[in-house]
């Protein structure tokens, strides 16, 4: 083993020389060896991945900073690749050349320097990674960003790290349709508060009073091991995480459970300290973190008893019932479809989505914040447990049964779990005495990314496809964190009430004048707050509470959906809702908040009785175990088969193994971005001027079209439709590359199939709509 950093650094240099790395860095001029690393190089910006290296960069290793290094740069940049290479480091040589290079800024210094430097600065654990140049706050080249907010995925298989893809994959091996848990990875920083300026950029868009607000810039990394002057630090990383989602259900929004349950312990409260839930993995600089792996969703159980609750009975109906007929769209009881609605209180609510559309009408994007969400706001209450143990799946009931059963309530539904936790990330330094006590990491393990080639902050642009949500990413929040997590003492609190940003994503602003972004698109993962949403209505990744009325707002992971997956399908259908790079589904289950974000016919699942699934000889269930609307021909005329979102289960999709959270994987920025953009362009066509939110087009159809395919490949309708709207005719003789659109408007009501969960729409009108690149639009009405 190497006694010193120099002898680990001439080992590692043998490896990479010996692994194929030669090939990488003769053309820079490097030979590989330490005694050299130093030396001023001729960086060749023409290779492979080195277009995005800093242009200050001119040296293998750049004492005190990695982005500056060109060692570090190949290791970690995705597009730097080749035949040639047979050694890949991992996590921990990336660690120790980080180590390597940070210590390097303090070696020439003597004590009485360091202290006094070390004194104006802050102790801060970060998460941090190293990302290509248009994925960084500055855009102007590959960086280091850092957050004091990781976030982590949940999963059912272990966690993965893939070396040559510099990132963690998201798929397992096994085909099996689940999702890896996604770690975050977080190390200790010396760091400079300062604010918004020319010293660092800030990922997203600046928020009302960031001027105001004390932002921290890393200088130096500390690590295990690192001699300053005469004394050497030791550090040791802890971490801490909760789930209090189902206690605080049970004791925030009222639901009644069997008084023999202990609702201090699990399945209704985690705690790391005594339950088995987080896997880590340390090193001299830094520590990943992760959820060990679980069912995403699973019946709650404590001493092998499967724990129910009582369904409380519809509010407000005589309310709901006058809405109705006044036909107003806005109605707020303890129901959302057939979800279960607690934890909030109904006035404050309304105040707050009144409030909220005010702020929205005069162009604000700020929010109240009155509303706050204390439990789990939606949770599933179409599973029952009957007398003999056996779970009953009330969706497969008679409608007016369904109906009844839901709305009177008084009978024992089945509490679901999921391993969504939060927590925190701190480090011990002895060795040396600092000004200032260490501040910790906010750590989320939340729902899994189904798309995780795509952030929020790379769709922004896009904001007005969405009737509802949008793509306001959690970097762009400044609430403060859980103010309900404390130290071990119980007592302390980790995070401040006047600590705003905690998930803001900063980098160092080197003043490069030229962006030398390239441009490839990455199959990279990413566990930055800009790949989670803000919260919203509750939210996806994570939502807010307040301890009083007019307390503090904070950020929590407990007010979510019980379980997530519940949250899933509200989200979903409401046009993607939060974040906005998330699955949309408002046109499976035919709602007014119509698609922002569509997905193709196959990725929201094509019906055997469908036109497109005979044409191709196939059928598949959607990302979500739902088939997605089709037309159909029936009674003389044209309708539309969809899937009811008041009979849709997630938690039952799931159950039988339908759920794929493979689906959507593929669709990268660039594929998203088009989709996005091309939906804005049609929609200014269709609509002419109607605002989105009136529009009366509900989208059936969705498909990619290439060159290469023919229209029966692509056009998802029955044959009989296709002669008489004269289709074929209508058709650009000469395909390229784009996308399909059907479209319905319709003004009858709707009736119900053989299957509980299908029903009819009657439609009035087909829109038939192709886009080929570098051309507008083309569109075909069809009345019935």
């Amino acid at each position: 083993m190497p006694n010193t950093q120099l002898d680990w650094l001439n080992h590692f240099l043998t490896k990479l020389s010996n692994g194929g790395w030669a090939a990488i860095f003769t053309p820079h001029g490097w030979d590989i060896t330490a005694q050299t690393a130093t030396s001023s190089l001729t960086v060749d910006r023409t290779q492979p991945g080195f277009e995005e290296f800093a242009l200050a960069g001119n040296t293998a290793i750049c004492p005190g900073d990695p982005s500056l290094s060109l060692l570090y740069h190949a290791l970690m940049h995705p597009g730097v690749q080749h035949a040639d290479i047979t050694y890949w480091p991992d996590i921990s040589d990336i660690d120790a050349l980080e180590n390597y290079i940070y210590g390097l800024a303090f070696a020439s210094a003597d004590a009485t320097t360091i202290k006094r430097n070390l004194a104006k600065l802050y102790p801060i654990v970060m998460a941090y990674e190293y990302r290509i140049t248009s994925r960084t706050p500055h855009k102007k080249h590959a960086d280091l960003i850092f957050s004091r907010t990781g976030v982590g995925r949940v999963g059912t298989h272990e966690p993965e790290y893939d070396a040559s893809r510099r990132c963690f994959n998201t798929a397992p091996t096994d085909n099996s349709g689940g999702a890896r848990v996604q770690p975050a990875r977080y190390g200790l920083f010396m760091c400079e508060a300062v604010r918004l300026g020319d010293e660092v950029a800030i990922q997203g868009r600046s928020q009302t009073k960031d001027k105001y607000r004390i932002f921290y810039k890393p200088v130096y990394k500390l690590y295990n091991g690192l001699k300053l002057g005469d004394e050497t630090l030791s550090i040791t990383f802890n971490q801490f995480h909760q789930s209090d989602k189902l206690a605080r259900m049970v004791k925030k929004g009222g639901l009644k459970v069997d008084a023999s349950f202990d609702i201090n312990n699990a399945p209704f409260t985690y705690n790391s300290n005594k339950d088995d839930i987080v896997g880590t993995e340390a090193s001299a600089g830094n520590i990943i973190v992760w959820r060990k792996p679980q069912a995403m969703c699973r019946a709650a159980e404590q001493n092998n008893k499967i724990v129910t609750f009582e369904v409380p009975k519809e509010s407000l109906l005589w309310l709901k019932s006058l809405f109705a007929k006044l036909n107003i769209p806005f109605f707020y009881n303890n129901r959302r479809y057939t979800s279960l609605r607690v934890g909030q209180n109904p006035l404050w609510a309304v105040v707050d989505y009144g409030l909220n559309a005010l702020f929205q009408k005069l162009g604000s994007s700020k929010r109240a914040f009155m509303s706050p969400r204390h439990a789990g706001e939606f949770t599933n209450i179409r599973h029952i447990l009957d007398d003999n143990g056996q779970v009953v799946d009330l969706n497969f009931t008679s409608i007016d049964q369904f109906k009844s059963n839901l709305s009177e309530g008084g009978y024992q539904a089945i509490m679901y779990e999921d391993p969504v936790a939060e927590g925190f990330i701190s480090a011990n330094i002895a060795g040396i005495s600092l000004a200032h006590p260490v501040k910790a990491a906010y750590s989320l393990m939340t729902a899994p990314d189904f798309m995780p080639r795509i952030g929020n902050i790379d769709i922004y642009q896009y904001n007005d496809n969405f009737v509802v949500g949008g793509s306001r990413a959690l970097c762009e929040g400044r609430l403060a964190v859980n103010l309900r997590l404390t130290h071990s003492d119980g007592k302390t609190h980790v995070f401040e009430e006047n600590d705003q940003t905690v998930t803001a994503i900063t980098a160092i602003n080197r003043k490069q004048t030229t962006s030398c972004a390239g441009e490839k698109e990455y199959n990279n993962t990413h566990y930055l707050s800009d790949e989670a949403s803000d919260i919203f209505a509750p939210g996806w990744d994570v939502t807010y509470t307040r301890d009083e009325l007019f307390s503090t707002p904070y950020y929590h992971t407990s007010g979510l959906g019980s379980p997530f997956l519940e949250d899933v399908k509200l989200c979903a259908a409401a046009n993607g809702m939060w974040p906005a790079a998330s699955p949309d589904a408002a046109r499976t289950f035919k709602r007014s908040t119509r698609t922002a974000f569509p997905l193709t016919d196959i990725e929201i699942g094509i019906a055997p009785e469908c036109a497109l699934a005979k044409n191709l000889n196939t059928n598949n269930k959607g990302w979500d175990g739902e088939y997605g609307p089709f037309i159909v021909e029936c009674d003389g005329t044209f309708k539309v088969n969809y899937a009811s979102i008041e009979r849709s289960d997630y938690i039952s999709n799931y159950d039988n193994e339908r759920f794929d959270f493979a689906k959507l994987r593929e669709i990268n920025r660039i594929e998203g971005k088009q989709r996005l953009q091309d939906l804005a362009e049609v929609n200014k066509i269709l609509l002419n001027g109607t605002a989105l939110d009136k529009s009366g087009y509900w989208l059936v159809s969705h498909m990619k079209v290439t060159t290469s395919n023919t229209a029966s490949q692509f056009i998802n309708a029955p044959d009989t439709l296709i002669a008489k709207a004269k289709v074929g005719e209508w058709l650009p003789k000469e395909i390229t590359n784009g996308y399909f659109y059907i479209f319905a408007s319709y003004s009858k009501g709707t009736s119900a199939t053989n299957e509980p969960i299908r029903r009819i729409q009657p439609v009035d009108e087909f829109v038939f709509v192709i886009t080929c690149a570098g051309k507008p639009p083309q569109t075909l009405r069809y009345k019935i």
